[in-house]
């Protein structure tokens, strides 16, 4: 804890002043120092501020309340909630005393701490009274201790669920379901009895009202849900939810039922924005007699291994594929997947073709012209690289960089190197990876000078690339030229003397780099 926590700890444990002046003033300091923890406060300290919701004063035990709902709702990780506040110190006779001074909503925070409890007596009355409540705030915590290791506590937390299969509560029910999957995994328990019934409650007693709720659950709560679904036959409506659903492990699970999809659906998932789940689809039309003629559609797909299968299946039937890409270039239709192809054909007769894409309107065309053209080793991709190297789309930038990098261009370090000097903290960051790629005794100088730079978040990337290049130094197997070592020692000395005399690191980042130039 920080000392400023502390201090704020310590100003709530003083002494109650009774003298007339002196007990306003207390109060005062007391709720700020609370007002503060709750700003600053960590859930580690719910603990701490337990026993001020037993203050005499009414307006710190709710002020108090007010911060351990703050802190409380911190608490995001499954397993952060029982480490935090399994030693919370709190009894039996707390919780009925705090059940009588705090409204419904305070009072479910407290009993979600209490069934977090390392006494089980104090988990077993929490849950018994969360089953009582019935807020949803605490039918999480209900959940949770279904996997209690004491018998007693998991039998009231099963009566404590069963009391929330209500109506009222099915959409609650339904935003939880990834914890119990979460509890079979990592308690190793067998809750499928208990989750079954859930399971059953929603998709066969409320099936049509859970139905009109499956696009108000997150991702995970809805892939179980349709999996769930899809484990019987499906009708219309359901179908209609998994297919056009956001989530591709959704969407796939309607390929589960592939006989029973009508066209339109069949058509949705072939053209689906996931390749996994076109490519499923793929597989699942070919004992069918017109399969040739729908994955010739596909020669150009963007997924590499679409385009790999329909060349597969079609490699007997005459097709040129070299044809069909070129064609489509020309035509300017299915522009990326007919590159690509091209580039898996490693088709250098086409690379003035492709090079015409390199200045197409659309970044991703460009992209991807680029990245075919490099693996080419064509001299449009080096020429493109070099004329657009500063180009202001971090995107194609970063490809740019990558290649230059690889092939260790070290003739555009003179541009680089002019172009740095006026250069904002994007660039310069894209240049000192450049630096860094191409490596060796000829870029460290360039990171040595960045460790002085204006900017710390320059100076910090500058010291990490350092670190790799020293990691790296002993696998060079060279020495500097005369012109390395030269500029090597020069640099050296000034970056060494602006350290030493400001102390921008804790410790000097270049420390021993002399060595390397003598």
């Amino acid at each position: 804890m920080t000392n400023d926590i502390w201090a704020y700890l310590e100003i709530l444990s003083r002494s109650n002043k009774t003298w007339l002046f002196g007990k306003g003033k207390d109060q005062i300091e007391k709720i700020n120092a609370l007002e503060q923890l709750a700003r600053i406060g960590k859930p580690a300290i719910i603990n701490k501020l337990l026993p001020f919701l037993k203050d005499k004063d009414q307006q710190i035990r709710t002020a108090t309340m007010l911060t351990i709902n703050i802190l409380f709702s911190r608490l995001k990780a499954k397993k952060e909630y029982y480490n935090t506040l399994k030693f919370c110190k709190i009894s039996v006779s707390d919780l009925d005393y705090f059940e009588s001074q705090f409204v419904t909503e305070d009072f479910v925070t407290i009993l979600n701490i209490g069934s977090l409890n390392r006494s089980g007596y104090i988990r077993e009355k929490a849950v018994e009274k969360l089953g009582k409540l019935k807020s949803p705030k605490g039918l999480s915590f209900v959940i949770y201790r279904l996997a209690d290791w004491v018998p007693n506590v998991h039998k009231r937390a099963k009566e404590s669920l069963y009391s929330f299969l209500t109506p009222y509560f099915r959409e609650e029910l339904m935003h939880n379901l990834s914890i119990f999957e979460w509890l079979n995994t990592v308690e190793r328990i067998d809750l499928s009895e208990i989750y079954q019934d859930v399971i059953r409650f929603l998709i066969v007693e409320h099936r049509s009202e859970t139905l009109l709720s499956f696009y108000k659950i997150q991702d995970k709560e809805r892939q179980i849900l349709a999996k769930e679904l899809s484990k019987n036959t499906l009708t219309e409506d359901v179908f209609d939810l998994i297919v056009n659903d956001k989530h591709f492990l959704v969407r796939i699970l309607a390929l589960n039922h592939f006989e029973s999809l009508n066209s339109f659906h069949r058509e949705k998932l072939l053209n689906d924005k996931s390749s996994r789940i076109r490519q499923s689809t793929l597989y699942k039309f070919k004992d069918e007699s017109n399969f040739k003629v729908l994955i010739e559609k596909y020669l150009a797909d963007r997924s590499g291994g679409i385009r790999h299968l329909a060349r597969f299946y079609l490699k007997e039937s005459g097709i040129n594929f070299k044809d069909v890409y070129t064609s489509n270039l020309n035509e300017q239709k299915n522009i990326i997947g007919s590159i690509l192809g091209l580039h898996d054909l490693e088709a250098k007769e086409s690379e003035k073709l492709i090079a015409a894409f390199l200045h197409h309107d659309k970044t991703k065309i460009t992209k991807i012209a680029f990245y075919a053209l490099s693996n080419m080793n064509s001299i449009h991709a080096d020429t493109f690289a070099k004329n657009h190297l500063f180009t202001e789309k971090l995107g194609l930038r970063n490809q740019i960089i990558e290649f230059l990098g690889r092939s260790r261009k070290q003739e555009v370090l003179a541009m680089a190197r002019e172009h740095y000097k006026k250069s904002d903290n994007d660039m310069k960051l894209s240049l000192l990876k450049l630096y860094s790629l191409i490596g060796g005794y000829a870029t460290i100088s360039d990171l040595m000078l960045a460790t002085i730079d204006d900017s710390e978040i320059i100076r910090n990337q500058s010291l990490h690339y350092i670190r790799k290049w020293k990691s790296e130094a002993i696998s060079l197997f060279s020495v500097p030229s005369e012109n390395e070592k030269t500029r090597g020692v020069k640099i050296y000395h000034l970056v060494n003397e602006v350290h030493t005399k400001n102390k921008l690191f804790s410790k000097n980042p270049i420390e021993g780099l002399n060595f390397y130039f003598q």
